[in-house]
């Protein structure tokens, strides 16, 4: 009786061990597949974080992007702008210079007399046949069409054929402007250097100063531009090229 009882024991004991061990095994593959589920999760996790941030990435090159455009674009409206202030002034400076409205017309040789006014106000004054304001006025069309090289030929051409006339200054300021535009800081310094020295009592001598001062600026002569800021600034208060020296100060800082 005592050994049926142990070997129904013996018997129970192994079968439990059996038990065991199958539940163990499920065990095993149910966490070996919530490992694999695990990873793979994970997996996914890790694209989806790829593929976010990439995401983030290019928006922020976007947004750099869109700001620097926008930036481009401002710049460009800003030129646009200084141009017909500029086309105005030259519009005035018309007008103080003559009594009532420039003539323009064709000039030819046949001796007459001219009055220190009249001459000094004459766009149309020159050798041979030469309409002066309809050089000016062609080599600024040019200009507004963006031509910027045809447009200083144009200006040199009427400084050339029209000297000591009303608007001589004037175009010697615009030949710089195209250098300007065209990004040409160098020639764009030389030719508003010789405005400045060459038409010290201009009506556009405080912007040419101004231009000149940013041509250093942008070869990187940035010192020296700074005093021409400074003194554009001290020399012309209240004007817009004062302001806009003062524009450019705050870039130093």
């Amino acid at each position: 009786m005592m050994k049926f009882h142990l070997k129904f024991l013996m018997i129970g004991i192994l079968l439990a061990v059996s038990l065991a061990g199958c539940a163990t095994r499920r065990q095993m593959q149910e966490l070996s597949l919530e490992v694999r589920k695990i990873r793979t999760d994970l997996e996914s996790i890790r694209a989806d974080n790829a593929r976010l941030d990439s995401l983030f990435k290019s928006n922020i090159e976007q947004s750099r992007k869109l700001n620097a455009d926008f930036a481009a674009y401002v710049s460009r409206l800003d030129d646009r702008m200084q141009m017909v202030e500029a086309r105005l002034e030259d519009a005035v400076t018309l007008i103080n210079r003559a009594t009532g409205a420039i003539e323009s017309r064709t000039v030819s040789r046949i001796p007459r007399q001219i009055d220190a006014d009249s001459s000094s106000a004459d766009t149309a004054r020159a050798s041979g046949q030469i309409d002066c304001q309809k050089l000016f006025n062609n080599a600024y069309f040019d200009f507004v069409k963006e031509d910027f090289k045809l447009a200083r030929q144009g200006f040199e051409n009427y400084i050339k054929n029209c000297p000591g006339t009303a608007l001589t200054d004037n175009a010697q300021y615009w030949i710089g402007e195209c250098y300007y535009l065209q990004k040409d800081y160098d020639r764009a310094q030389q030719e508003f250097e010789k405005m400045v020295k060459d038409y010290p009592t201009s009506e556009k001598i405080a912007a040419a100063k101004l231009k000149f001062a940013k041509s250093l600026y942008n070869q990187r002569y940035k010192t020296k531009a700074e005093s021409y800021f400074k003194e554009i600034i001290k020399d012309y208060p209240g004007t817009d090229e004062a302001q806009e020296a003062a524009q450019m100060l705050e870039r130093y800082k």
